[in-house]
């Protein structure tokens, strides 16, 4: 009962629970650091339900060392919180396993099933004709989906850091690890059973798999993790809005650390919460229909805000969908991502805190497309950018600006009305739009973008080129514009001057057809994205 130094090399075990508010009461601070610091120090009757319940859960596991974020992190000292905090991959990582309190909505719960009288499985159960028949209990997935813990923003790396996972339900214990999972409520099977024909197969919460590089695939498997914890991890809730990326970043270092991302450098691989060594990528990210159009509170004063171009910057769920989401935006396509078919922007530079433009390593992705005669090309536009001419001209180098050689061109937009669920009454604060040209007719639908339903239709935009990719029906007026081919679509995204009046900020991505971006009246230009 003490809070002490972990030895080199100790086993401990882990907590990940729901806080449900402030517990000044038992926290550890600079005050009583000292005094817990000694023997005995810790005073069992100020800990709520959950955190005295780990403890004599781990003493009857037989364990000596537990690390509980509550008193182990000295929670009015920045400088402790800010290291703690920073190797929490580490901590969830390479604990023997971790304590999940699935079952309680905050931390003055009591963990079911620790004391006695603190669970009722309601599992049903009937004898008929000598047997006895009982109603299965939930499944792990499905009862840790239900759950508060799986709601909030801090528990999602630590279930997918953690190596070993035992899960304290509402209604039973699960186990978990890489290789297995088991319940209370299941018989034991010998050794040699057959993985393939397990009563929980698939039934588990899942484990991200980012120890270390894969052996095998053409794509890069770390950009697909990604887009996946994006998309999982948006959908939680955070207390303090301004840890979005805090309680994201050690999934994010842990994957810097196994795919060597950028040289196993994490300041270099990721930026805002984005992956900068696949930045043309993960520019793609698109707010779901629910999501508010609302920016979030930047830290504080001294931090730098979270620009515009990513999606820590936003309120509400984001995603990583493939293309058919223009046509359908309520559809599921978790796990589907943004592919593009080749790099549309020959080079990234990104102002840093230092106020510096530095250029950014981010490899093209080259595309193979079929040319045909009296057919134009997009072809991405060349040329360094030099930082003194920039400077010269008045360009605003703020940090986190995002500078690139594009081409930009202005067209109308107007709500959809031929796409999947629209007029359905399904409430929403993102729907898709149509982009439209008055080349070759008037109102010529061009392409499609996802944008606030608050967008005044019709309005224009000024829409500036990143990538290459498919199309499928329904994008844009194939009798006006003629058929598809491979590589026909351009991702765009959809801008807006800044207060500064210089820099643009992000409103929408979407796609446009080729042939009718190349008969626009676009120009060549130097964007600073904010």
């Amino acid at each position: 009962m003490a809070i002490v130094p972990a030895p080199p090399k100790c086993r401990y075990v882990a907590l990940s629970y729901v806080w449900g508010g402030p517990g000044d009461a038992y926290w550890t601070t600079q005050a009583n650091l000292k005094q817990r610091g000694v023997r005995g120090g810790l005073n069992a009757s100020m800990m709520p339900g959950t955190i005295s319940d780990t403890i004599q859960l781990v003493r009857q596991l037989g364990e000596r060392y537990v690390w509980i974020d509550a008193l182990c992190i000295v929670q009015d000292d920045p400088e402790d919180k800010g290291v703690q905090i920073g190797v929490m991959e580490l901590i969830y990582g390479s604990s023997a396993f971790t304590i999940f309190a699935v079952g309680c909505t905050s931390a003055r719960d009591t963990i079911p099933g620790v004391r006695p009288g603190t669970r009722n499985p309601g599992q049903q159960i009937a004898k008929v004709q000598g047997l006895h028949l009982v109603i299965p209990l939930p499944v792990p997935n499905e009862s840790i989906a239900s759950s508060v813990w799986n709601e909030r923003g801090w528990t999602y790396q630590e279930v997918m850091l953690s190596q070993r996972r035992i899960f304290f339900t509402t209604n039973q214990v699960y186990y978990e690890c890489m290789r297995d999972v088991w319940g209370e409520d299941l018989t034991g099977e010998p050794i040699s059973h057959n993985w393939t024909s397990h009563p929980l197969k698939n039934q588990s919460i899942g484990q991200l798999t980012i120890s270390s590089a894969p052996t095998f695939g053409t794509r890069d498997t770390y950009l697909d993790d990604y887009m996946s914890i994006t998309g999982k991890y948006t959908q939680r809730k955070l207390t303090v809005e301004s840890d979005i990326v805090d309680a994201v970043s050690a999934m994010l270092k842990a994957m810097t650390m196994g795919f060597k991302v950028a040289g196993g450098d994490f300041g270099k691989a990721f930026k805002f919460g984005m992956l900068m060594r696949c930045l043309e990528h993960a520019l793609l990210w698109q707010p779901t229909a629910g999501a508010p159009h609302e920016r979030r509170t930047a830290a504080s004063q001294t931090k730098v805000p979270w620009p515009s171009w990513s999606w820590a910057a936003w309120r509400g769920a984001t995603r990583y969908a493939s293309i058919g989401v223009f046509v359908d935006i309520q559809s599921n396509t978790e796990g589907a991502g943004a592919y593009i078919d080749q790099s549309l922007v020959e080079q990234w530079y990104i102002v840093d805190d230092n106020c510096q433009l530095v250029r950014l390593d981010v490899p093209r992705q080259p595309g193979e497309i079929s040319h045909e005669a009296n057919r134009k090309t997009y072809v991405r536009l060349k040329g360094d950018i030099d930082p003194q001419t920039l400077i010269a001209g008045n360009a605003p180098l703020v940090s986190g600006t995002l500078v690139f050689r594009t081409s930009s061109s202005r067209f109308d937009v107007t709500k959809a009305v031929d796409v999947v669920g629209a007029g359905t009454g399904v409430v929403a604060n993102h729907a898709i739009y149509s982009i439209l040209s008055n080349i070759p007719q008037p109102s010529t639908t061009v392409g499609r973008i996802i944008l606030p339903c608050s967008t005044r239709s019709p309005t224009s935009y000024e829409f500036i080129v990143l990538a290459r990719t498919d199309a499928r029906d329904g994008f844009y007026d194939e009798k006006r514009l003629g058929k598809q081919y491979s590589g026909c679509m351009l991702y765009v995204m959809a801008v807006q001057k800044m207060q500064d009046g210089k820099r643009f900020e992000r409103v929408g991505v979407g796609i446009i057809f080729e042939q009718a971006w190349l008969s626009s009246a676009a120009k060549e230009n130097i964007v600073c994205l904010g």
